[in-house]
């Protein structure tokens, strides 16, 4: 009932093809001095790293670990050995692989696109999943990119494209409220920024937001080593085959630079049955929580420094309108209003 003229000819009636359309570029902060560990924590990859995307098919038991939450700083750590061990023997890396998760709703009047970007850790707790929600009015030629919501931290940070909407409410230290694309002609690209260690997501602006500087949280990512994150090129897409693998080589070559080196991200459906996060969700639901998710539906932790949500649980915490939990993914059209 929801194909039109773009998504059934742009998009090939593909949701996927429509996500990649619309992906958004990522400058992810990150500091490359040498430590495997504290790189990686930086890097996009999915939740299963270890398994997903791997050449040879995983036994249940790598499976079952790979999907372990509760063990994940352990299962960096390995990763992060092996990642020594392939340098060395000039093997392909293919634990961690540039990953995002994407979610797509539909109304008669609008797409609403969510994006989410999974680290392995955080500066404060284990797992981390930050992201964005595009919306974009439906158009039988080109669809209109009206503006975007971005998830950083415990708050919701609106932004406009083109003046095409009004804010109405928004965090106490947020000033700016316009967004940049990097236009194409199937879609455009939001540009990004994701701090280092804390993985928070805002539009890509020139000028430091005050609450940063206040915050003092841009000292921990103002250093100009940049990963910039493209999604996948729709004209050479593979499944499987899209995301640049992770190599030394690749990521120190553009040190002290702000736009290089470039990676292209593979993006995995939430909703897939197999490397998706949904079916963990719902699994949890019903058994009271499994390796992956709390029966809530959070990430695991350690100790009380904060925890990492699925998108059914995220939330604004300073929003004027007081708002039902994770609204963006379950009533995107709510939220937006």
């Amino acid at each position: 009932m929801y194909i039109d003229t773009y998504l059934e000819q742009k998009c090939e009636g593909s949701f996927k093809r429509l996500a990649m359309n619309w992906a958004p570029i990522v400058y992810q902060y990150i500091s490359l001095d040498n430590n495997d560990y504290e790189t990686m924590k930086d890097l996009l990859c999915p939740v299963n790293f270890g398994c997903y995307g791997r050449l040879n098919n995983p036994s249940p038991e790598e499976t079952s670990t790979c999907w372990n939450t509760a063990i994940v700083r352990k299962r960096l750590e390995t990763a992060s050995k092996r990642f020594r061990e392939a340098e060395l023997k000039r093997e392909d890396f293919r634990d961690l692989i540039p990953a995002a998760y994407y979610s797509v709703a539909v109304t008669d009047t609008h797409y609403f696109i969510l994006y989410a970007f999974y680290h392995a850790d955080d500066d404060t707790h284990p797992n981390d999943l930050e992201g964005c929600l595009l919306i974009i009015e439906r158009n039988e030629h080109r669809p209109l990119l009206l503006g975007m919501i971005t998830v950083a931290h415990l708050d919701f940070f609106p932004y406009i494209y083109k003046d095409r909407m009004e804010i109405k409410s928004h965090p106490p230290g947020q000033q700016d409220f316009e967004m940049e694309v990097e236009e194409e002609l199937e879609g455009d690209h939001a540009l990004l920024v994701q701090e280092k260690g804390k993985h928070g997501m805002y539009a890509l602006r020139e000028k430091i937001p005050s609450f940063l500087e206040k915050l003092k949280f841009w000292e921990i990512c103002r250093k100009p080593d940049v990963i910039v994150y493209y999604p996948p090129n729709v004209i050479a897409y593979h499944p499987g085959e899209a995301a640049n693998l992770y190599s030394r080589e690749r990521l120190y070559k553009g040190k002290g630079t702000p736009h290089d080196p470039t990676f292209y991200y593979e993006l995995i459906d939430i909703l897939d049955d197999h490397d998706g996060l949904w079916n963990k969700y719902l699994n949890a639901q019903k058994s009271g929580g499994n390796l992956t998710f709390t029966e809530k539906g959070a990430f695991h932790t350690e100790g009380r420094l904060g925890r990492a949500n699925g998108p059914w649980l995220w939330e604004p915490k300073q929003l004027i309108d007081t708002l039902e939990e994770g609204l963006m993914w379950k009533d995107p059209v709510v939220l937006v209003k």
